[in-house]
C-alpha cells in the first residue's frame, strides 16, 4: 500500500473550524465549585484531608506487605524501614505541595510560602534520597517504594468518589 506525499493544501489542518465555532473550547465553570477563592480552597482542603486518610490506609497496607516479604526473606526489615521513611516523606511532601498550591489559588504564586513549598519540596526530596542512597543503601528499595505511596493513595481515594 503506497501513501501519497504530504500535500500542505490537502493535509494541513483546517484552522477555519475555530472561526466557524466548530471547535468546543469554551470555558465552563464547575457548577459544584464554591463561588469564592477561599471557598474553593476549603473544598480542596476537605478533599486533601480525604486523600491524606487514604495515604494512611495505603501506607498501612503497603507496609504490611513489605514487612511480610522482609519477614519471609529473613534478612531483617531494611526494606520496611526504608518504605516507612519514604512513605512519610511522600505524604508530608504532598501536604507541603498542597499548601503551595493553595497559595497559587489565592493568586500569590510568588509568595514566600508558595516558593518555599515548591523549591523546598524538590530540594528536600533530592537531599534525602541522596542521604538514603549514600548512607543506608539497604533502605533504598523500600524508600523508593515509599515515594509511590501518594499514587496508591490516589487510587484508593479515587475509588471512594461518587460515580
Amino acid at each position: 500500500m503506497s501513501h501519497a506525499p504530504f500535500d500542505p493544501d490537502r493535509d494541513a489542518p483546517d484552522f477555519d473550524d475555530a472561526a466557524r465555532g466548530d471547535v468546543d473550547d469554551d470555558y465552563r465553570e464547575d457548577p459544584d465549585a464554591a463561588p469564592t477563592v477561599e471557598g474553593r480552597i476549603e473544598q480542596a482542603s476537605t478533599e486533601l484531608t480525604k486523600l491524606l486518610r487514604a495515604s494512611f490506609a495505603a501506607t498501612t497496607l503497603m507496609a504490611l506487605l513489605i514487612a511480610s516479604v522482609d519477614a519471609w526473606r529473613g534478612r531483617g526489615f531494611d526494606n520496611t524501614v526504608g518504605y516507612l521513611i519514604g512513605a512519610a516523606v511522600a505524604v508530608v511532601n504532598l501536604r507541603l505541595l498542597a499548601g503551595g498550591f493553595f497559595q497559587v489559588m489565592r493568586g500569590s504564586a510568588m509568595s514566600a510560602r508558595a516558593v518555599i513549598a515548591f523549591l523546598g519540596s524538590f530540594l528536600g526530596l533530592v537531599l534525602l534520597a541522596a542521604w538514603i542512597v549514600l548512607t543506608h543503601r539497604a533502605w533504598t528499595l523500600g524508600f523508593a517504594l515509599g515515594l509511590t505511596t501518594p499514587a496508591v493513595a490516589g487510587i484508593l481515594y479515587g475509588r471512594s468518589l461518587p460515580k
